[in-house]
């Protein structure tokens, strides 16, 4: 089951047009990006601790600036192929949790140009999934995906993550693919204040707009390129935030990175 999914996940992104980077170095990456973009946006995207990425705007204009395309890729994409052994496990992962559990409404908070949700949507063919993100820019490659692959049963609208604009139960599901964190670090590389005060508001305003025993995921990464630390969510924090832990567990990839997995209920 696990090596079929996986399999479908890798047909989806061979027609995406996402290939397999994973030997591309960090500085080839670079040199991609540089064709393509100014000075300006490449400085935008790799030097992170000299702008603000902090909060919506911040958060805004990072991920404007990785929609900007290197042939028929957004940034986006290319950069996620770099990381192509990862990116496909914790789709292939987010799929099964999420379809064993037979969820009809999902919501993905931070959704950038939906190749998940798009994947999630094609999938669970009996679901309604909707992608949230402050990058108007990202929601507009998000819809094109969707209606370029005739999806009906997505949704992708711009709105603040912290203020999701939906009423009390209406998800049965929420995930977070390694967006609960951003733009509450004081830089983007350190993540030097993953758990604080916002964070565990965050958290309760997933709980707020899912069923009674929905089922929040989260997914963060490790990678010892960027200097992102490996460690595990703070349970007590999910815990406070009105869930409980069901599980968590990681998993070890070739290129020294490594995606820790949540998986919690909605306590009653």
């Amino acid at each position: 089951m696990e090596d079929k999914t996986a399999e479908r996940v890798q047909q989806y992104f061979t027609e995406e047009g996402i290939a397999d980077n994973y030997k591309l170095s960090f500085t080839d990456l670079k040199d991609e990006v540089a064709k393509c973009v100014d000075a300006k946006t490449q400085d935008e995207i790799w030097e992170g601790t000299k702008h603000d990425r902090m909060g919506n705007d911040g958060q805004a204009r990072f991920y404007d600036s990785l929609s900007q395309t290197i042939g028929k890729l957004s940034i986006y994409d290319f950069c996620k192929s770099r990381h192509y052994e990862s990116v496909v496990w914790r789709l292939s992962e987010v799929y099964t949790l999420l379809a064993e559990r037979n969820v009809k409404n999902v919501l993905d908070v931070g959704c950038a140009n939906g190749l998940e949700a798009c994947f999630l949507a094609e999938e669970i063919k009996d679901s309604k999934v909707t992608g949230i993100d402050v990058s108007s820019q990202m929601i507009e490659l998000a819809n094109k995906r969707a209606a370029k692959r005739k999806i009906k049963n997505a949704n992708f609208i711009v709105a603040d993550r912290d203020k999701i604009p939906f009423a009390e139960g209406s998800f049965d599901s929420v995930f977070y693919m390694h967006s609960l964190a951003e733009g509450t670090e004081k830089d983007l590389i350190n993540f030097n204040a993953i758990f604080n005060d916002i964070l565990i508001q965050r958290l309760k305003e997933a709980r707020r707009v899912l069923t009674d025993n929905g089922i929040l995921l989260v997914l963060r990464p490790s990678c010892l390129e960027l200097n992102v630390p490996f460690r595990f969510e703070n349970m007590e924090r999910i815990v406070s935030a009105g869930f409980s832990v069901e599980t968590a567990y990681w998993k070890d990839f070739s290129n020294n990175e490594s995606t820790v997995v949540v998986v919690a209920k909605k306590s009653s």
